[in-house]
């Protein structure tokens, strides 16, 4: 199966972007939400699917991301 790679925005994200799209770092929907902080995109995500161990071209997951950029709350929900 060939992956698709798409320019993902966080408006994507709550647009009803494919779960499994990935952009060039291989990030995925969820992964975007996560970075920007965006809450909804992110539950929005996760309801429809998403991968939270999914990893991006630097190997980091959802949870990574979240940790990097200080997101408490989004940290604690991905860890539940």
């Amino acid at each position: 199966m060939v992956e698709r790679t798409v320019d993902l925005e966080a408006r994507d994200v709550t647009q009803g972007a494919d779960k499994d799209a990935r952009d060039v770092f291989l990030k995925r929907p969820l992964h975007l939400a996560v970075s920007e902080s965006h809450l909804s995109g992110m539950l929005y995500m996760y309801e429809q699917g998403g991968d939270k161990e999914a990893r991006d071209v630097s190997d980091w997951t959802p949870l990574h991301m979240a940790a990097h950029s200080g997101h408490l709350s989004v940290m604690q929900y991905l860890c539940e």
